[in-house]
């Protein structure tokens, strides 16, 4: 098989899957979009008898069509030079987003995607994972998605003058102070009171607050699914919300689970739901054993899971579901690579994957993502 893995320079996910799906006899071709425009070319051709897509940096060209299988890893935006001046950077990247974003569907129609650009795209709408999530059974938490403050300290009142802040999408600043993200965060009727023009500028999800007992990460593979409880109510780092523990280089305590026939099949629906075949599902569950759907990220981190319970064959899973381009794949319990994620991280391809953005144009990565 020939597959694409289209991703950022230092990407240790794309670098593990490309290893990987190599091991397994696969011809593996990686794609930097990061490059483009300012030094990678992008061209499609159409016509009568003709559908060509390639892209070329100096005189190495590489076609885009007749690609197998592909993954959509990660995505910066078109890196233009400093030079240009505002009016035309906008122009120039309002253009190159254009056909950055349509390179996906340019390409041969039969290939695989891990996952479809288009259903990932739409994927990242938590309003709609939330409604997703709700119409196929889920238990979801109260919520409000709003800009109107007095819908806002309605809801919170109703929910006893204690409810959970989420952005709709990550977020974070730099500053002359440093690196600051925006987690879920506790917030009460004065937080809201104080901050009304703020709330009418700025959508967000205002959730019910559920008290934990712990959390569930779930990575839905075709029809293969993988869990793991996070005991985050352990240590208060983790409390609110576990990223702020992790940044803090902190880890919850993890142990591998077996969902319940019908959760293991909700996960499958949901992700099946939003058009994918990948993805990463959170959820959290009470002291009475109720479980609530949280998220599902299309293309979430999962190598620190296999690193943390190496047992979990989640790296081998991933290359057996992109080299079946089979939707339904259910990953062979004696399938698994040798060492997986372990081996990889001792394989000069680890190594490699943190020298490769030397040839490549720098660009600006987000602060919150993390190798694993």
């Amino acid at each position: 098989m020939r597959i694409l893995l289209d991703s950022i320079p230092g990407d240790l996910h794309a670098s593990a899957i490309g290893w990987a799906v190599s091991r397994l006899g696969h011809d593996v071709e990686r794609l930097f979009l990061t490059d483009f425009p300012a030094r990678l070319r992008v061209s499609w051709r159409g016509g009568a008898s003709t559908d060509e897509l390639r892209s070329r940096i100096d005189s190495e060209v590489m076609e885009l069509t007749g690609f197998d299988a592909a993954v959509i890893r990660r995505r910066a935006l078109p890196t233009l030079p400093e030079s240009l001046h505002p009016s035309d950077c906008a122009f120039a990247m309002a253009e190159a987003s254009v056909l950055q974003d349509a390179a996906a569907g340019l390409g041969s129609p039969e290939t695989f995607w891990i996952n479809p650009h288009a259903a990932a795209r739409r994927a990242e709408s938590k309003p709609l994972q939330l409604a997703t999530a709700r119409r196929l059974g889920l238990t979801i938490p109260e919520t409000l998605i709003s800009n109107d403050p007095k819908e806002a300290l309605a809801f919170c009142a109703d929910l006893g003058g204690r409810i959970a802040f989420k952005p709709l999408t990550p977020a974070g600043w730099r500053s002359d102070a440093g690196l600051a993200a925006c987690y879920t965060a506790l917030i009460n009727q004065a937080d809201l009171s104080s901050r009304t023009a703020a709330i009418e500028l700025c959508p967000a999800i205002y959730q019910q607050y559920i008290e934990k007992a712990y959390e569930l990460r779930v990575v839905v593979l075709g029809a293969t699914v993988f869990a793991v409880r996070l005991d985050t109510q352990q240590d208060a780092a983790f409390a609110t919300d576990w990223r702020i523990g992790r940044d803090a280089g902190l880890t919850p305590m993890t142990e591998v689970v077996v969902l319940s026939e019908a959760l293991n099949s909700q996960c499958i629906a949901i992700t099946r739901g939003m058009g994918l075949v990948f993805g990463c599902l959170d959820f959290c569950v009470d002291a009475a054993g109720r479980t609530y759907f949280l998220e599902i990220n299309p293309m979430g981190q999962f190598l620190w899971l296999e690193r943390l319970r190496p047992e979990l064959p989640l790296l081998a899973a991933f290359a057996g579901l992109l080299a079946s381009a089979d939707p339904a794949y259910v990953h062979p319990a004696k399938a698994d690579l040798d060492g997986g994620y372990a081996a990889f991280c001792a394989s000069p391809g680890y190594r490699q994957t943190f020298e490769e953005a030397a040839a490549h144009l720098p660009y600006k990565r987000s602060f919150m993502e993390h190798p694993e």
